[in-house]
């Protein structure tokens, strides 16, 4: 396997695209749009260092395909029960090691896949239809899962797997972006766009999926659950990529949810969180 850098370094082109998209805008708005949904639909791959190319030789390793693509899953532990793991947006199955290890400790089999377009899985392109279509997929080759906790889209596309029928017993979401209007307003916060950008991406996801983008938020999603799967929603209150507000929509939609804040921690580092971990083993064992 291709050893890859131990930091992840944002490229140039992201770093210059606030200063560059309106220059785009002024001298195309045809190819501002496109570039746009590209960009939108392309997450940016991060590299595998050191300890994450040791601890996935370490895993048993299973191949099973998406619309056509080559998508690889993990395993680690060998317990009767098995956990699955569903990353978000530009991340990657290794970004759960202190998770996977807690839960290997605890006698579980914890399973977790890199989405299409990301970590070692093929593709540069994805959408949370392709994560919900992996998360099915790989549903049907293990068995039910005793538990699926998702971070970040990983989140929403384990609530849309479940609207569409996908059974677990417990479900865990973790900084899990709501709502959909805060998505396409950072998106265009984050390339300096105007708002007929987000329009227009609105636009090609209706064309494209034949739905409103807005049908795709969690919040939409958890409000159409019919079941009331055990659930414990997680969030840091110092997130800034996806603020708390998020948690707060969601667990409006699921009164039924637990739910527990983290600080200190943002969007990313929350996996790591000792006290995230202890909750979600009190969440299993209760």
């Amino acid at each position: 396997m291709r050893q890859r850098s131990k930091n992840k370094k944002i490229p140039l082109k992201y770093r210059l695209l606030p200063l560059v998209f309106p220059i785009a805008e002024k001298v195309s708005t045809a190819y501002a749009k496109k570039l746009a949904v590209k960009m939108f639909f392309t997450p940016q791959k991060s590299d595998l260092n050191e300890e994450e190319v040791d601890f996935i030789k370490k895993a048993k390793r299973l191949r099973f395909q998406v619309k056509a693509k080559n998508v690889y899953a993990y395993s680690w532990g060998s317990g009767q029960k098995k956990i699955l793991l569903v990353h978000g947006w530009g991340g990657k199955s290794t970004q759960f090691m202190s998770i996977i290890l807690n839960l290997v400790k605890l006698g579980y089999e914890v399973v977790a896949f890199d989405a299409p377009g990301h970590g070692l899985s093929d593709g540069n392109d994805s959408d949370i239809l392709l994560f919900e279509k992996a998360i099915q997929e790989i549903n049907s080759i293990l068995g039910e899962f005793e538990c699926i906790i998702g971070h970040s889209l990983g989140a929403v596309a384990s609530l849309l797997a479940q609207k569409n029928g996908l059974k677990a017993k417990r479900i865990v979401t973790i900084s899990s972006p709501s709502i959909a209007e805060d998505i396409l307003y950072l998106f265009r916060k984050n390339i300096n766009a105007s708002e007929a950008i987000t329009k227009h991406i609105e636009d090609h996801i209706e064309n494209k999926y034949g739905l409103p983008f807005y049908h795709l938020s969690g919040e939409t999603i958890a409000e159409q659950l019919t079941c009331k799967t055990p659930t414990l929603l997680i969030h840091d209150k110092d997130d800034k990529q996806v603020p708390v507000k998020h948690l707060n929509a969601l667990k409006d939609k699921l009164p039924h949810a637990d739910h527990f804040y983290s600080e200190g921690h943002g969007h990313n580092h929350i996996l790591e969180n000792v006290y995230v971990h202890l909750k979600i083993e009190k969440f299993l064992q209760n």
